[in-house]
């Protein structure tokens, strides 16, 4: 397929193609014991190796979506956070992968309190730095939500970036058009994550 769509843009056959695959779980390995069994785990790894192999072998970036585990959601609703284990099925996918990128828009409930959207978790996390808290509470301003749109503030964690940079780029999105508006904040880069 990689080859015939070269063949049909009249693109060189080393020329970057990009594939997405939606969803890594309901993909097939091509085993049929595997595709056929109750070994999601294997089968996902399996998947996870095959893309990596395909990337390489065909010079095209692979953009796999994983679903997260319940477990990793759940604390998601607690906390606010989540982290590469939170991948269902293998931490194989997270092995194999360039870039992990995980995306939040929801909020979560700690205890009592009111809910903290991702706006708030980032405030949170940035207390003790003004200049970095200062931005945070200019998102607000800047970018309200529109309640037509069912927007809400979302944010992409860079969890893992081989050859580049970390960091947690924030969004406006539109539930109701599926919409990404970007948020210019600079919250800065490498380490970001140290702290998790």
């Amino acid at each position: 397929m990689i080859a015939q769509v070269r063949r049909t843009a009249s693109l060189s056959k080393n020329a970057p193609v990009l594939v997405v695959v939606d969803y890594l779980q309901l993909m097939c390995c091509g085993d049929e014991k595997l595709d056929s069994g109750a070994n999601e785990v294997l089968r996902v790894s399996r998947v996870a190796t095959g893309l990596k192999q395909l990337a390489r072998d065909t010079n095209t970036a692979v953009v796999a979506i994983s679903d997260i585990n319940k477990a990793a959601y759940q604390e998601a609703l607690r906390t606010g956070t989540l982290d590469m284990g939170a991948l269902r099925d293998s931490f194989k996918i997270a092995h194999a992968a360039d870039c992990i990128m995980l995306l939040q828009t929801g909020k979560a409930q700690r205890g009592n309190d009111q809910p903290k959207d991702q706006v708030d978790l980032l405030e949170e996390r940035y207390a003790g730095n003004h200049l970095k808290l200062r931005q945070l509470q200019d998102v607000r301003t800047r970018f309200p939500l529109n309640e037509k749109a069912k927007a809400t503030y979302a944010r992409l964690s860079l969890l893992k970036n081989r050859g580049g940079m970390t960091a947690e780029p924030m969004f406006v999105y539109e539930r109701a058009y599926h919409r990404f508006i970007p948020v210019d904040l600079d919250l800065g880069g490498d380490n970001e994550f140290e702290d998790l």
